[in-house]
């Protein structure tokens, strides 16, 4: 099927007829990578659908009619995790934190997977002591950008907070340390930009969260993988006594395997239950259609 069809919020939506097994559309890619270990032994096949107006016209079209093709939609959780909504469809998964890369930032699969690339044959703890200080120090660095980047999504205009490379937060090109100095730069920005109300309104959405949930949950998706990426290659260079980089996709994936292998929080459990009871569901919703 031609892609750029596909990539039409009615291309999207029409394409449905083309497959003869469910679909379960997803945002980017890479998120198959960390989807595929849960439902690709089931009945269905992963698209991307590219784009938030695709994903609105994917809901909608649920939501308005009973599909005679059934499929699902797996959102990212973005900021909307601050705040309680209703389920907008029982076959849209919104998920629990920021995006799918935080739930690749857990300390069982993070090490299984730093064993694993180094070819370290034993096991051991090579990670907890890194991990609880790098979670330590996004809380303490991070907390007010991302409290202010809260506050930017629901300005208009609305200012850019928190970049989409890391590199731009980080204290070198390898570390997986965050630069102070450069997050008080964008700190300060926003301030200057932003309603001070928002601001507030933020913040105490933040306190809340934070009271039963992890600032790392909370954090841009893509920023915080590329503090994994750092610290996985920092670890298994130490390992084996020489650096051999594993590139976005590969870590991707063998995180991903480790995560489904291990499944290190109930979160993790829900969202596998869930995942697999929605393909199943429209497995049968197929066969009665």
């Amino acid at each position: 099927m031609n892609d750029v069809f596909t990539r039409t919020p009615t291309g999207v939506v029409g394409s449905r007829y083309f497959f003869p097994k469910p679909i379960v559309w997803v945002e980017g890619p890479t998120d198959i990578y960390f989807y595929e270990p849960v439902v690709g032994h089931l009945n269905c096949v992963i698209k991307v659908f590219h784009g938030s107006s695709n994903a609105k016209a994917l809901i909608d079209a649920l939501v308005e009619s009973a599909c005679e093709y059934p499929y699902a939609v797996i959102l990212d959780g973005d900021y909307s995790i601050l705040t309680q909504r209703r389920s907008l469809h029982r076959w849209v998964i919104v998920l629990r934190r920021y995006s799918f890369e935080n739930y690749l930032w857990e300390k069982s699969s993070l090490n299984r997977s730093c064993l694993k690339h180094a070819q370290c044959g034993d096991g051991g703890d090579v990670i907890s002591a890194e991990f609880d200080r790098i979670e330590a120090d996004l809380l303490t660095k991070m907390r007010e950008a991302i409290e202010l980047d809260v506050a930017a999504r629901r300005a208009d205009p609305a200012p850019k907070v928190i970049p989409d490379r890391v590199e731009a937060l980080l204290t070198g090109p390898e570390s997986p340390d965050i630069c102070p100095v450069k997050v008080a730069k964008i700190v300060t920005d926003a301030k200057e930009a932003l309603n001070a109300e928002l601001i507030m309104q933020a913040r105490s959405e933040v306190r809340l969260f934070l009271q039963t949930g992890r600032i790392s949950w909370l954090l841009n998706g893509h920023v915080l993988f590329g503090i994994i990426q750092r610290m996985f290659t920092q670890i298994t260079t130490q390992i084996r006594g020489k650096k051999v980089i594993l590139n976005a996709d590969g870590l991707t994936q063998l995180l991903a395997e480790m995560v489904w292998r291990s499944i290190p929080s109930k979160e993790h459990q829900r969202l596998r239950r869930k995942l697999v009871s929605v393909v199943r569901e429209l497995n049968n919703a197929s066969n009665v259609a």
